[in-house]
Protein backbone atom coordinates (compact mmCIF):
# COMPACT_ATOMS: atom_id res chain seq x y z
CA UNK A 1 0.00 0.00 0.00
CA UNK A 2 2.80 2.44 0.98
CA UNK A 3 4.35 2.00 -2.33
CA UNK A 4 1.03 2.88 -4.45
CA UNK A 5 0.69 5.59 -2.07
CA UNK A 6 3.92 6.95 -3.42
CA UNK A 7 3.53 6.13 -6.68
CA UNK A 8 0.57 7.85 -7.12
CA UNK A 9 2.06 11.14 -5.54
CA UNK A 10 4.73 11.08 -7.35
CA UNK A 11 2.91 10.57 -10.75
CA UNK A 12 0.17 13.67 -10.03
CA UNK A 13 3.59 15.90 -9.30
CA UNK A 14 5.03 14.84 -12.11
CA UNK A 15 1.65 15.59 -14.05
CA UNK A 16 1.36 18.78 -12.22
CA UNK A 17 3.86 21.38 -14.01
CA UNK A 18 2.38 23.97 -11.21
CA UNK A 19 3.74 22.55 -8.90
CA UNK A 20 7.72 23.29 -7.88
CA UNK A 21 8.53 20.78 -5.04
CA UNK A 22 7.22 17.92 -3.57
CA UNK A 23 7.89 17.10 0.02
CA UNK A 24 7.24 13.40 1.22
CA UNK A 25 6.75 12.79 4.59
CA UNK A 26 6.41 8.91 6.01
CA UNK A 27 3.06 8.21 7.72
CA UNK A 28 5.62 7.30 10.63
CA UNK A 29 7.13 9.85 11.01
CA UNK A 30 5.89 13.26 13.23
CA UNK A 31 6.93 16.36 12.16
CA UNK A 32 6.43 20.28 13.35
CA UNK A 33 5.01 23.01 11.98
CA UNK A 34 8.45 24.28 12.87
CA UNK A 35 10.53 21.19 11.78
CA UNK A 36 8.47 22.43 8.52
CA UNK A 37 9.17 25.77 8.26
CA UNK A 38 13.12 24.73 8.62
CA UNK A 39 12.81 22.23 5.83
CA UNK A 40 11.37 25.40 3.54
CA UNK A 41 13.70 27.78 4.64
CA UNK A 42 16.59 25.21 3.75
CA UNK A 43 14.97 24.82 0.31
CA UNK A 44 15.05 28.81 -0.53
CA UNK A 45 18.39 28.87 0.78
CA UNK A 46 20.42 26.34 -0.75
CA UNK A 47 18.31 25.54 -3.55
CA UNK A 48 19.46 21.96 -3.84
CA UNK A 49 17.73 19.44 -6.05
CA UNK A 50 17.06 17.60 -2.92
CA UNK A 51 17.21 17.89 0.75
CA UNK A 52 16.21 16.76 3.82
CA UNK A 53 15.89 15.62 8.21
CA UNK A 54 16.98 12.87 9.60
CA UNK A 55 15.32 10.67 12.05
CA UNK A 56 16.57 7.88 14.86
CA UNK A 57 17.56 4.72 13.04
CA UNK A 58 15.00 2.48 15.54
CA UNK A 59 14.07 2.62 18.77
CA UNK A 60 16.43 -0.34 20.30
CA UNK A 61 18.85 0.56 23.05
CA UNK A 62 21.73 -0.67 21.03
CA UNK A 63 21.05 1.68 18.07
CA UNK A 64 19.31 4.55 19.83
CA UNK A 65 22.19 6.36 18.97
CA UNK A 66 21.94 6.17 14.94
CA UNK A 67 20.34 7.67 12.54
CA UNK A 68 18.94 6.57 8.77
CA UNK A 69 21.92 8.36 7.03
CA UNK A 70 25.18 7.11 5.62
CA UNK A 71 27.86 8.81 4.55
CA UNK A 72 28.91 6.47 1.92
CA UNK A 73 27.05 2.73 0.64
CA UNK A 74 29.07 -0.22 1.27
CA UNK A 75 27.44 -2.90 -0.18
CA UNK A 76 23.77 -4.08 -0.97
CA UNK A 77 23.02 -5.37 3.03
CA UNK A 78 21.79 -2.81 5.77
CA UNK A 79 24.03 -4.54 8.04
CA UNK A 80 27.58 -2.80 5.81
CA UNK A 81 26.21 0.46 6.52
CA UNK A 82 27.91 2.67 8.64
CA UNK A 83 25.66 5.03 10.26
CA UNK A 84 25.65 8.51 11.52
CA UNK A 85 26.05 9.13 15.04
CA UNK A 86 24.50 10.94 17.55
CA UNK A 87 27.97 12.38 18.12
CA UNK A 88 28.50 12.98 14.62
CA UNK A 89 25.22 15.35 14.72
CA UNK A 90 26.30 16.72 17.47
CA UNK A 91 29.70 17.88 16.21
CA UNK A 92 28.31 19.40 13.34
CA UNK A 93 25.89 21.50 15.52
CA UNK A 94 29.02 22.92 17.69
CA UNK A 95 30.71 23.78 13.94
CA UNK A 96 27.37 25.14 12.94
CA UNK A 97 27.50 22.78 9.67
CA UNK A 98 23.96 22.21 9.95
CA UNK A 99 23.55 20.34 5.87
CA UNK A 100 25.53 17.53 5.05
CA UNK A 101 25.86 15.45 2.01
CA UNK A 102 24.85 11.87 2.48
CA UNK A 103 25.02 8.77 0.09
CA UNK A 104 22.31 7.19 2.46
CA UNK A 105 18.91 8.46 3.69
CA UNK A 106 16.28 5.96 4.77
CA UNK A 107 12.88 7.20 3.49
CA UNK A 108 12.45 10.31 5.57
CA UNK A 109 11.48 13.75 5.34
CA UNK A 110 12.47 15.34 1.98
CA UNK A 111 11.88 18.03 -0.40
CA UNK A 112 12.47 17.20 -3.96
CA UNK A 113 12.69 20.17 -6.75
CA UNK A 114 10.95 20.13 -10.07
CA UNK A 115 14.03 19.60 -12.86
Amino acid sequence: MENYAYSLLRDYFLNHWEYTHLVLCPDDLLVTNDDFDILINDVKEFDYPVISGICNLTYLDKDREKYAASKSIPGYSIKDYVFITKAEIEEWKRNKEYIQPVKFNGLRYHSYVRT
